[in-house]
């Protein structure tokens, strides 16, 4: 009796089991639809959602007074779970649990010209230009896919058109399978195809797509790029070229961050302020020059000031390129040099070596409209060491 018992106990827990994995679904993105369910309708979810927001939601006895019950059909099922507004989805549950902004979505939408008559946009984008190769081509266009199916069922509905090299041609790069055209360019040094904006803005317009994404590295942060394309009437994804230029040079985001009161490192130009009102901030020509300095004897002279260590710096070079430590007046010229052999033509300033630190970023995400949002931060100390 005993073994019977076990068996018919083990049967029970592994129908509960079965019925309730058959019971999960998961919904993905924000559309009112399972995904993996399209021709059933929606409320066959709802009951599934109320029996997980009864197990996983506990109100305390006195605090059910003016507790939100959500919102019930005639027949008393649930439609909307309570306090469904400060939950999360969750994908390592069986359901995504909706939240608010999943509620105001109602909308159905077909094409990417819907969607922006809808929200009252102003130019609708079904054909990009990456400008750019590689992994980052690849992310690019597996993102925007997985969400033009999710918003529009179709992960075609906006197109791309990417430039190839001989070399990525040889390679059979993952990201040339994935486009929908493609452009051969010249090889050879980046210069000649991903960092040339004239050949950028050339491929933009014969090809007539809407907007460009240049990436990360090549010509991402060539102000540039935005202003030659925003002449072209292309959409530029990324920030306008003032922005670009008042916070990818190094020079000038100093003065910026000095502006704003932020503590920087002693250097080359320290207390120099911009002109500033509630809305734009201008930097000059006369006062960026200030921060530079322009030949060995000039810098040797502002690092004897600052005191060493001293890092010389190229504004605007990056990755490691256009930056020497100099621990002694010594080295300083020799370092110099190097400087401004890495990044040709580029400004140069001298900074005082911060030791022992860190290398923390934050990422920030504007509109033009005003909106900001910070996409949290990142260590990237290894890069600093290495």
């Amino acid at each position: 009796m005993n073994f019977l018992e076990s068996v018919c106990g083990f049967v029970n827990i592994f129908l509960k089991m079965l019925k309730r994995r058959t019971s999960k679904r998961f919904v993905l993105g924000e559309n009112a639809e399972p995904q993996s369910f399209d021709d059933e309708e929606p409320t066959e979810v709802l009951p599934n959602l109320a029996q997980k927001f009864q197990m996983t939601l506990s109100v305390d006895p006195e605090e059910r007074e003016g507790h939100d019950e959500g919102q019930r059909q005639p027949d008393g099922r649930l439609l909307r779970p309570p306090n469904s507004g400060t939950l999360q989805p969750s994908m390592s549950q069986g359901t995504v649990i909706h939240s608010q902004r999943f509620q105001e979505k109602d909308f159905t939408v077909a094409t990417p010209e819907e969607f922006v008559r809808r929200f009252q946009g102003t130019k609708p984008i079904n054909k990009v230009l990456i400008a750019n190769n590689g992994i980052g081509a690849v992310k690019c266009m597996r993102s925007i896919r997985r969400w033009s199916y999710e918003m529009f069922k179709n992960e075609r509905a906006v197109r791309f058109v990417v430039m190839v090299t001989p070399e990525d041609l040889k390679a059979n790069a993952e990201y040339i399978k994935m486009a929908d055209h493609y452009v051969p360019v010249p090889g050879g040094s980046n210069n000649n195809n991903y960092a040339n904006v004239e050949l950028i803005v050339d491929i933009a317009i014969r090809t007539q797509v809407q907007a460009v994404w240049a990436g990360w590295g090549h010509a991402s942060e060539n102000p540039k790029l935005p202003e030659l394309l925003h002449r072209a009437g292309v959409v530029f994804i990324g920030p306008p070229e003032k922005a670009m230029w008042a916070l990818g040079d190094k020079i000038a985001s100093s003065i910026v961050a000095q502006t704003a009161e932020i503590p920087t490192l002693p250097w080359s130009g320290s207390e120099l302020k911009a002109e500033y009102n509630s809305k734009k901030i201008k930097i000059s020509s006369e006062l960026f020059a200030k921060g530079c300095v322009t030949t060995p004897e000039q810098g040797l002279q502002a690092a004897q000031k600052i005191g060493f260590p001293v890092m010389i710096k190229a504004s605007e070079g990056g990755g490691g390129k256009g930056i020497r430590k100099v621990d002694n007046p010594d080295d300083f010229n020799s370092m110099f040099r190097q400087v401004q052999a890495e990044v040709p033509g580029s400004p140069i300033f001298v900074m005082k070596l911060a030791k022992s630190a860190r290398h923390l970023e934050v990422q920030l995400l504007a509109d033009q409209y005003g909106n900001a949002i910070s996409l949290f931060g990142r260590d990237c100390s290894i890069q600093r060491r290495h």
